[in-house]
């Protein structure tokens, strides 16, 4: 009930919450099915998987893997922007271009299963190892590289808001009068 309410708060839908309402469901999605297929291989510990229970091993690490990471980036980078352009924000990104991020996002993981399952039923390969070393590994890879770039720009923004800003003293120093008096 509670990633329901994210949507909503006080009548209107924010972009950070849609990020997480959509990595909550990517989770929650990835933790069910590997509890399933857990209980059947305790219960039943001669149990062999056949290419549907592959599948669905295939759509939860390639689907959902690409939901995750790419929340996490989104939210990253969000915040960024919302520093960098401040004021602007709101007229820059809203609540419908995020939607339609996560549509886009969806389509993409969508396909990205497909392929797999695919390349998966006319090659032999194990999943599992090409998964982890090559996907998950370069997504982690350019989460964190995103995450450092985007962080360290929001803490150099904060700590040049924390200084004060220097006066430098003016060599043309003049009165009022004088520069009215010049001005005739």
């Amino acid at each position: 009930l509670h990633l329901i309410r994210c949507l909503h708060v006080e009548g209107r839908g924010d972009i950070q919450h849609i990020y997480i309402l959509c990595l909550s469901v990517a989770e929650m999605l990835t933790i069910f099915g590997c509890l399933v297929m857990a209980i059947i291989k305790l219960t039943f510990p001669r149990y062999h998987m056949g290419i549907v229970d592959q599948h669905i091993i295939i759509f939860l690490f390639t689907f959902c893997s690409t939901i995750m990471y790419s929340n996490m980036i989104f939210i990253v980078v969000d915040k960024t922007l919302e520093v960098f352009w401040n004021i602007k924000y709101p007229l820059y990104w809203n609540v419908n271009r995020a939607k339609y991020l996560e549509i886009i996002t969806f389509v993409i993981g969508i396909i990205m299963w497909i392929g797999i399952t695919i390349a998966f039923n006319i090659y032999d390969f194990t999943y599992d190892v090409s998964f982890v070393m090559y996907f998950r590994m370069t997504a982690g890879i350019v989460f964190l590289g995103c995450t450092i770039v985007c962080y360290g720009y929001i803490f150099h923004q904060f700590k040049q808001s924390q200084t004060p800003p220097s006066q430098t003293p003016s060599t043309n120093r003049q009165s009022l009068c004088t520069i009215f008096r010049n001005s005739r």
